[in-house]
Parts: C-alpha cells; sequence; structure tokens
C-alpha cells in the first residue's frame, strides 16, 4: 500500500511541473507575439516616414495574418505623448478596446539640427495576455512599448 501512495506523490508533483512548464511556455510565446508586433509597427512606421490609412491598413493585415488577438486600452495621453488623432489605436477589438496604441510627440528641433522640418517621435504600445485555459487563470493585459528614431516629415 506504501508504493501506491507513494506513486500518487509522484504522479502530482510531474503533474505540478507540467503546469508550471506549459504557464512558462503560454507567457513565453505570447510575450513574444507581442514584441515582434511592436518592432514591425516601429520598424514600419520609421521606414514610411508617417502613419496613414495606407500604413495602418498594412498593419491591420499583419496583425490579423499573426493571429494578434491581445486588446487593452489606449488612454489620449501617457507621460507628454498624445494618442494619434486619426491612426492611434489599431486592431480589430471587441469592446471600444485596441490591439495596439500609437502615440507621437514633437520633437524639438532647434537643439538636434538645423533640418527645418516636422520632426516626430512615435511610440507603440502592444498588449499582451496571461491566459492559462487548463487552470482558467485570464490576467489584464500587459503592455511592451516601443519607441521610433525621430521621423521627419515633409520638408518646408
Amino acid at each position: 500500500m506504501r508504493e501506491a501512495i507513494g506513486a500518487t506523490y509522484i504522479f502530482a508533483i510531474c503533474l505540478v511541473f507540467i503546469l508550471l512548464f506549459t504557464a512558462y511556455l503560454a507567457i513565453s510565446v505570447n510575450y513574444a507575439k507581442a514584441f515582434k508586433i511592436k518592432s514591425y509597427i516601429v520598424g514600419l512606421i520609421e521606414e514610411e516616414k508617417k502613419i496613414d490609412g495606407e500604413i495602418e491598413e498594412k498593419i491591420e493585415t499583419y496583425l490579423t495574418a499573426q493571429g494578434y488577438a491581445a486588446a487593452g486600452s489606449c488612454p489620449q495621453s501617457v507621460d507628454g505623448w498624445e494618442l494619434n488623432p486619426q491612426h492611434g489605436c489599431l486592431g480589430n477589438a471587441p469592446s471600444g478596446k485596441c490591439g495596439v496604441c500609437v502615440y507621437a510627440t514633437d520633437v524639438d528641433s532647434e537643439d538636434l539640427d538645423d533640418i527645418d522640418a516636422e520632426k516626430k517621435y512615435y511610440k507603440v504600445v502592444a498588449f499582451w495576455k496571461f491566459d492559462l485555459p487548463i487552470l482558467n487563470i485570464v490576467l489584464p493585459p500587459f503592455e511592451i512599448s516601443g519607441e521610433s528614431k525621430y521621423v521627419i516629415g515633409d520638408q518646408r
């Protein structure tokens, strides 16, 4: 009888380790996906030097292709960054939430160089979720943010 009870404890310990490993994989995969999406969007904005309807359509297509489903809320202003007025909330998310938030701020160009053009920094905030379906644990989304180099608009 002692061997049967010992086997039960070993089985329970193995089950706990399997659950911990599954949780670690779930967190890693979701974090990596959000980081990849954030990096893609920042790179696209730096490459195109703007964000408009065409760029927004590329981003929406990319989010759909990646199977990105995390969503969070985008406040209008965060630490001096203003939500981009027309293209600030990207991603098809339910209940008025955004898949990705794009913020912009103007650069004070007098200190940087003598190029007389509009310059902006862009900040992209992507969300990743902690979701363990086996244990039915769902936490609110976590944020990953990244900033672009300054982007020069049209020459005056």
